[in-house]
């Protein structure tokens, strides 16, 4: 028995329907905007594309502080701290926002 074409466009848009309806709830609890401003998205660019980038950028930005605090941590020697110390100041001055 073979499905009239009605009855398979029914089908299709019975499960798109339902696709719909679940992607406006996961859609209507995100809020583009704000994750946008948090993450330092400028105005006018598009979040959904830029969100990722934005993530692994602050990701290199953690394990390079942690690798930092970790030195620090194990440091004994003063001439190693002022090198440290030095690596932070050039640290921060690559990740401070203007």
């Amino acid at each position: 028995m073979s499905k009239t074409i009605e009855e398979m466009n029914a089908k299709q848009i019975h499960e798109l329907t339902d696709w719909k309806e679940s992607a406006s709830k996961v859609f209507k609890n995100l809020d583009l905007q704000a994750i946008g401003k948090t993450l330092g998205i400028g105005l006018g660019e598009d979040v959904s594309t830029n969100v990722l980038p934005k993530i692994k950028e602050l990701q290199e930005q953690n394990a390079e502080l942690v690798r930092l605090l970790e030195e620090l941590s194990k440091t004994t020697s003063g001439s190693r701290f002022l090198k440290i110390k030095h690596e932070a100041k050039e640290l921060l001055t690559k990740y401070q926002k203007p």
